[in-house]
């Protein structure tokens, strides 16, 4: 701060000498008497204005005093010919603590905006480790959009179906985002003789996720759950967090744990 303070006291004075030099000549008045009508006298400070090498002469121009500037912080610091050189290490000092209080207001903004789903209230309550994350919607929601987003392998994200077998029950499949559930395959993973995909109007009361936010965590009733084969095979996978735009990325082996889940060859 030393060195900065330094700085701005150096360009400050230079600007002010400069200035000096190439106005004292034309504007600087004559205060000696009769001096008024004279060609550098007040005629030629109306038609130039005044001197500009003392800071206080240019911030009085839009209307601080040399009073006010000293309560903003800053001080002269001594010059030369008895013109002062002001010292800004305070004003310096307050721009970084104005940029930092921003920066703060900013990371403050982005806290809120990842905010914690229901889903990741369950993971931390059964002290599960994930990695949030969040897409933009506008950008696409179809999986394969949402995973190019992520930066992730769309075999490693998984996209949660319900459906409905001839029984009655519900059922629900996690399969890639890239692949299509096969109806046969998931029948038999789950002992139905068929199954049929679940009306999106009725997945809101049903499992309390609208379609694009549907989570194989948090659902209103624990149904049975089948995972695709292919989840074994990677370290973590990403499932929805149980709200559009936001997923969340843990352990398969725990995230099958805690929803019960078995898995099979399901996709076409």
């Amino acid at each position: 701060m030393a060195a900065a303070a330094a700085h701005s006291r150096f360009v400050l004075f230079s600007c002010g000498d400069a200035l000096d030099h190439a106005h004292s000549r034309s504007v600087e008045p004559d205060r000696s008497a009769g001096a008024s009508s004279g060609p550098l006298g007040l005629e030629a400070q109306r038609h130039h204005g005044p001197r500009l090498h003392r800071p206080e002469n240019q911030l009085a121009q839009g209307s601080a005093s040399g009073a006010e500037i000293r309560a903003g912080g800053l001080h002269p610091v001594g010059g030369a010919d008895g013109r002062p050189v002001w010292d800004l290490s305070a004003l310096v000092a307050q721009g970084a603590g104005d940029t930092n209080k921003m920066r703060a207001k900013a990371g403050n903004n982005m806290v809120k905006q990842i905010e914690k789903t229901n889903v990741m209230r369950i993971l931390e309550q059964k002290k599960i480790p994930y990695t949030p994350h969040t897409y933009d919607p506008d950008a696409g929601l179809d999986g394969v959009s949402v995973a190019r987003q992520l930066g992730q392998d769309p075999e490693t994200v998984f996209k949660t179906l319900v459906a409905r077998g001839v029984s009655g029950g519900l059922y629900v499949f996690d399969i890639p985002v890239g692949d299509s559930l096969d109806l046969k395959k998931a029948a038999k993973a789950v002992g139905e003789k068929s199954i049929a995909m679940l009306h999106q109007k009725e997945l809101l009361p049903l499992t309390g996720y609208i379609h694009g936010g549907c989570s194989p965590v948090g659902m209103r009733k624990p149904y049975p759950t089948v995972f695709d084969e292919t989840a074994e095979l990677f370290n973590t996978i990403c499932v929805s967090a149980g709200k559009i735009g936001f997923q969340v990325e843990l352990s398969p082996a725990a995230l099958m744990e805690l929803v019960g889940a078995s898995t099979a060859d399901l996709t076409v």
